[in-house]
C-alpha cells in the first residue's frame, strides 16, 4: 500500500500525458516530467545562503520524480545522498535512478521542522498531537499530500482538483498491484479536505 501511495504521487505530477484518464495514464503511460515546466524561477532563499549557497547560474527548481525545489532542499539532499545535487541539481534530470532515488528520500525524511516524513504519516508511525488533532490531521493517506504540499491541496474542501487527482492515482495504483482499494479506508483517511495544512497554524478551542 506504501508503494501504491508513493506511486500515486509521483504519477499524478509526472505522467507522460496528462490529458488521459488516470486508468490510462497508470495502465499505458510512462513517467516522464522530471523537471518543472517554468524553469524561469531559480528558487535560492538567501537565509540559507551561508549553509546551502547559490552557485551562479545553477537553478534549483522542481526536479526529479517527486520535485523537489529551493537550494536547502537540495543541499539536505546533497548531505544523506552524498551526490553534490546543490551546485548540479542537472544530475536529477539526466540520471534515471537519481530522478526515483531523490522522491524516496523526499517520501521518508521529514523536511520541514516539527512536522512528520509521509513515510511515518501513512505507516502510523506519527502520532498526531493536540494541535494536530485540532487541525483534523490523522495518520493515513490524506496527510501526506499535507506533508507534501501543504496549503497548496489541503484544506480547500472536497472538491479540490489536485487532491481528488492524487486519490484516484492512489487507488488506481492499489487496484493495478493487486490490493482491494477498499482497504485504503474510509475517505477521511484519504481526504485532507478538511484540514488545516501544517504551515497555518490551528483555531485554538474557546475556554
Amino acid at each position: 500500500m506504501e508503494v501504491a501511495a508513493l506511486l500515486a504521487h509521483i504519477g499524478s505530477k509526472v505522467t507522460c500525458d496528462n490529458k488521459v484518464s488516470v486508468y490510462e495514464s497508470v495502465t499505458t503511460r510512462g513517467l516522464c516530467n522530471y523537471k518543472e515546466k517554468n524553469t524561469s524561477f531559480h528558487y535560492c532563499d538567501e537565509h540559507y545562503k551561508d549553509i546551502y549557497s547559490c552557485a551562479p547560474g545553477v537553478s534549483h527548481y522542481g526536479r526529479g520524480a517527486l520535485l523537489i525545489y529551493w537550494n536547502y532542499n537540495y543541499g539536505e539532499a546533497t548531505k544523506d545522498l552524498n551526490v553534490d545535487l546543490l551546485n548540479h541539481p542537472e544530475y536529477i534530470e539526466n540520471n534515471a535512478t537519481l530522478a526515483f532515488l531523490v522522491p524516496i528520500w523526499r517520501w521518508m525524511t521529514p523536511i520541514k521542522e516539527n512536522q512528520p516524513s509521509a513515510h511515518d504519516v501513512f505507516i502510523g508511525n506519527w502520532k498526531p498531537t493536540e494541535n494536530d488533532n485540532l487541525a483534523k490531521r490523522v495518520s493515513g493517506f490524506g496527510t501526506t499530500m499535507n506533508v507534501l504540499y501543504g496549503n497548496l491541496v489541503c484544506g480547500k474542501g472536497n472538491n479540490e482538483t489536485s487532491m481528488n487527482n492524487i486519490i484516484d492515482y492512489y487507488l488506481r495504483y492499489l487496484d493495478r498491484i493487486g490490493v482491494n482499494p477498499n482497504k485504503a479506508g474510509p475517505h477521511e483517511l484519504l481526504s485532507c479536505a478538511d484540514q488545516v495544512p501544517f504551515n497555518i497554524p490551528p483555531v485554538a478551542k474557546s475556554p
